[in-house]
């Protein structure tokens, strides 16, 4: 039976618990690296809104501060594709679980212009120039008073662009998440977090009204991809871009 989803779920998720047992939290974090790789469409989206800005100006450094970043399988893979395109980019991977990121260090910690902090996004005014902030399925984890204070945040920091990206709320995520990612899935917290994730999701409505209730519209736009994937894009640096850069 489904669950409702007309309206987002404010339940935790297992592995945001302090409490949770840590062996499933690190199985959860090396199962999750492939999960977005399949499913949440984090190299599209960077190459088509990120890089292709740093492509603009080959010459510069950048720096991109990753919000939420768990695992830090993402920013890794950004730095490696950054520099097969001689690309200069350093990126701050932030995230508030401390033992999250101990598994973060240990795995990714020795990559050059990788820096692995334990803090609050909040407080990211305090990581110096900051071109690109990313966030991939961070904002579900928050209440939506502190999303808001967080987009107002991002937008006040941010020098050039930002990436929200997030997943839909509905039957189809919730449907097709639980069929393809039950029998894979396991001794771990993904399933059962996956499924709640998708339940603390958005509608494309909620996304336009996060932007609407931040004060960021007009410089600010959303995307709706499929599998059910929604994308935030704002910044002082909009423009139009390549649909998708190689």
């Amino acid at each position: 039976m489904l669950p409702d989803l007309s309206e987002r779920f404010d339940g935790l998720e297992r592995m945001d618990r302090s409490d949770c047992d840590e062996a499933h939290l690190y199985r959860t974090l090396a199962q999750f690296r492939y999960v977005n790789l399949v499913v949440s469409r984090y190299r599209y989206c960077l190459k088509r809104w990120i890089v292709a800005d740093m492509l603009r100006d080959r010459s510069s450094r950048y720096h991109l501060v990753d919000l939420g970043a768990g695992g830090c399988d993402i920013p890794a893979w950004l730095l490696r594709h950054c520099q097969r395109r001689s690309l200069k980019l350093r990126v701050t991977a932030v995230d508030s679980n401390a033992r999250t990121v101990a598994w973060a260090r240990e795995r990714y910690g020795d990559i050059p212009d990788l820096n692995i902090v334990c803090g609050s996004a909040f407080e990211i005014g305090d990581l110096g120039d900051v071109d690109y902030v990313y966030a991939n399925h961070f904002l579900h984890h928050l209440p939506r008073i502190e999303i808001v204070r967080l987009l107002h945040v991002i937008q006040a920091v941010v020098r050039r662009k930002f990436l929200v990206c997030d997943l839909v709320r509905s039957r189809f995520s919730y449907v097709g998440f639980s069929l393809l990612a039950g029998p894979l899935l396991r001794d771990s917290f993904a399933f059962e977090d996956g499924q709640i994730s998708i339940r603390r999701g958005f509608t494309l409505g909620e996304f336009q009204h996060l932007i609407d209730d931040s004060d960021i519209r007009g410089r600010c736009q959303i995307f709706q991809m499929f599998p059910g994937r929604l994308a935030m894009v704002g910044g002082s640096v909009l423009g139009d871009l390549p649909a998708d850069p190689n």
